[in-house]
């Protein structure tokens, strides 16, 4: 197993190569309060289940963007953790989100991928869907490669 002191890149690295799935992620505040559970991994690609609860909701009831944008720069972030070696993080450097559909309190999932790598930039997508696998939302960003330090 690789060693890195980020603990959610190390769970990644570890269901990738152990081939686990359905795994519930602890590792931080927010984990925790979404109920994150990776679904799948693998290099370059995750889907995450987590639950957006009415506490996120605006005035007429559906998840605010925010809270939705929230979600899929995690799915970005954790397919880019996915395929970095160990030591390395990303950075969100901009992210465009277009939303599809209201996005309302529940359970729902990211499915997220490396579309393009590259040296210094991954340049990732993540879907919102839900439990009848519509895309509610779809962000796109370019990641930077940083050190961990």
């Amino acid at each position: 197993m690789t060693t890195n002191s980020n603990a959610e890149q190390t769970l990644l690295v570890e269901m990738i190569e152990s081939g686990q799935t359905h795994v519930p992620v602890t590792a931080t505040p927010l984990s925790q309060l979404l109920d994150y559970v990776i679904v799948s991994a693998e290099k370059g690609r995750v889907e995450i289940a987590l639950t957006l609860t009415e506490q996120f909701t605006q005035g007429n009831g559906v998840i605010q963007g925010g809270a939705a944008t929230m979600a899929l720069d995690t799915g970005l972030a954790y397919a880019a953790l996915s395929s970095l070696e160990a030591g390395q993080t990303v950075i969100t450097v901009n992210l465009q989100a277009q939303f599809y559909r209201p996005v309302y309190p529940g359970r729902q999932k990211v499915r997220a991928w490396v579309e393009k790598p590259g040296r210094k930039l991954l340049f990732c997508i993540a879907e919102l869907v839900d439990g009848e696998d519509q895309v509610l939302a779809r962000a796109e960003s370019p990641l930077l490669i940083a050190s961990l330090q």
